[in-house]
């Protein structure tokens, strides 16, 4: 396999990244160097591919300039529900560098996850295994915005908002489904917002 012969990345991790994985840090940087590709390309998806239109990228000792945002054993449905189940374990950790989460999007890593999406009733704006980065600290309604939401065990990614009569209305952004709305006062079926979702990345 090309990707082991040029990285020395062990067999069975390439074999995980082409198939849709992610990279821990260090590995991303054995791609970067391999294939001449920017880190801030590869870990964003944002600023110039080819590392010599960017300033000089750092070494594995410079780590602390990234954040390690954990991903949770949990996937959040865009249809009809995900069950819940382990959410608190951690499967992996992604890297972002810290100047665009912090600075640029104004996160924590604290309280920051990133989960995967399952099902297709928000598409186009976010597809069957997309990762999705949640801001936890998002726990009202903030307008009308993509949230990941709580109903009963099942936990949602949808669009929420609140109309002038107290309502929420649970929308999918793929004209397929339907508009759910609950009620004042609620229906008997609580609805709790887990977080905001701010970024997503999707396989090509």
């Amino acid at each position: 396999m090309g990707l082991v012969r040029k990285t020395g990345i062990a067999y069975g991790s390439a074999t995980k990244y082409l198939s849709g994985g992610t990279p821990n840090i260090e590995n991303v940087i054995k791609i970067s160097d391999a294939y001449g590709v920017s880190l801030d390309w590869l870990l964003t998806g944002e600023g110039p591919m080819r590392r010599e239109d960017v300033i000089p990228l750092p070494n594995p000792g410079e780590l602390e300039d990234f954040v390690m945002v954990p991903r949770r054993d949990v996937h959040a449905s865009a249809g009809h529900g995900s069950l819940v189940h382990s959410e608190h374990r951690i499967v992996e950790r992604h890297a972002f560098r810290r100047e665009w989460f912090i600075g640029r999007m104004g996160l924590s890593e604290q309280e920051s996850d990133l989960i995967l999406v399952e099902g297709d009733s928000m598409f186009p704006t976010l597809s069957d295994g997309d990762m999705v980065l949640v801001d936890r600290r998002i726990q009202t309604l903030r307008g009308d915005a993509v949230y990941v939401i709580r109903i009963e065990d099942e936990l949602r990614i949808k669009r929420v908002c609140r109309h002038l009569d107290g309502s929420l209305h649970v929308k999918s952004d793929n004209p397929v489904y339907q508009e759910q709305v609950i009620p004042p006062g609620g229906n008997g079926t609580a609805l709790h917002i887990v977080g905001k979702v701010v970024w997503a990345g999707r396989r090509m």
